[in-house]
């Protein structure tokens, strides 16, 4: 998925994460707004305006993430955190 995101352009993203943990196999959908640093301004500002609408839309999807850079996509970052807060 990384590889699909523009270094200098936002985007929207819907994920579908697999992971184990002491009690099982879980799978959490991740809504993933991403918005680089490298990103023009105007376009910044266009991705966090309409975020929230989007996110409102697409109701049941718990899990959100604003990236600006591919290190806040760490797959084991993202599964430590979640792990961490259940």
């Amino acid at each position: 998925m990384l590889d699909a995101l523009p270094a200098n352009d936002v985007r929207y993203a819907i994920i579908d994460i697999f992971y184990d943990t002491n009690e099982g196999s879980r799978t959490e959908i991740f809504f993933i707004a991403w918005a680089p640093d490298t990103a023009a301004i105007k376009r910044k500002m266009l991705c966090a305006s309409s975020k929230d609408a989007l996110k409102n839309a697409l109701q049941g999807i718990r899990n959100h993430i604003q990236a600006t850079c591919k290190a806040d996509l760490d797959l084991d970052a993202i599964i430590s955190e979640k792990t961490k807060s259940k």
